[in-house]
């Protein structure tokens, strides 16, 4: 996806701040990952916080009020916040001003509980989603203020597996531990290209298994390779 890059860098502890100096930044490149890749992530994000028709609000009236103007972060938070109602400050100061990253992973806790964890520093609130083997499904909240969050299973029923932000809401950079049990994909292709391993044609939230014929200087062979989104690669053969 779009945001493929940043969850790379920010898995290899490169990741920044969105507002500082320019020469600050880690390398050239990431000027981009950062400002756009992971600016987009926020804008996304505040949308999910705001609704989609109040984001709209905020960006007609932040274009009305400075039409060829000088605008600062500061002003477009001013108007976040008087439309929204919300004080979005604690928003807005851990996604742009630090290297903070979100990590939540789920996981199960003995028989009759699911327990959350927040493993980055940046608190976002998110649904939780359990479904049963019975073909019924809930949904709790979490602010993610806490370190973790434990859900009970509800009595008489068979947990058939859970996930935090189904719906992509929050820029996560480890999709895969938001999903339990975890997702394999496997796939048998008809020749293996370099391509299977480039980021954007690999699955945010699960482990990609990715099997066939491939041709090496030994002549032709099966090739196997499994691998974690911008994480890594383990090969057979």
């Amino acid at each position: 996806t779009r945001f493929s890059k940043y969850y790379s860098i920010a898995k290899r502890s490169q990741d920044s701040a969105v507002v500082k100096e320019l020469p600050d930044f880690y390398a050239p490149g990431d000027i981009f990952t950062i400002t756009y890749g992971k600016g987009s992530g926020i804008l996304h994000m505040l949308e999910s916080l705001a609704g989609e028709e109040k984001l709209l609000t905020i960006m007609r009236e932040f274009f009305r009020k400075f039409y060829f103007k000088n605008a600062t972060i500061d002003d477009f938070v001013q108007i976040c916040n008087a439309q929204t109602g919300q004080d979005l400050g604690w928003f807005f100061k851990q996604w742009l001003y630090t290297s903070d990253y979100c990590d939540y992973a789920v996981q199960k806790s003995g028989k009759d509980k699911i327990t959350v964890e927040k493993k980055g520093k940046i608190s976002m609130p998110v649904e939780i989603k359990l479904r049963f083997k019975d073909g019924t499904e809930s949904a709790d909240y979490w602010d993610g203020k806490s370190g973790a969050k434990q859900i009970e299973i509800p009595e008489g029923k068979r947990l058939k597996g859970a996930t935090v932000d189904a719906q992509n809401k929050v820029l996560d950079i480890d999709k895969v531990n938001n999903n339990f049990p975890r997702k394999v994909d496997f796939r048998m292709v008809p020749l293996y290209f370099g391509i299977y391993e480039v980021l954007a044609f690999l699955k945010e939230d699960a482990y990609s298994w990715i099997t066939g014929p491939a041709f090496s200087e030994y002549g032709i062979g099966l090739k196997s390779s499994f691998q974690r989104n911008g994480d890594y690669i383990v090969y057979s053969g």
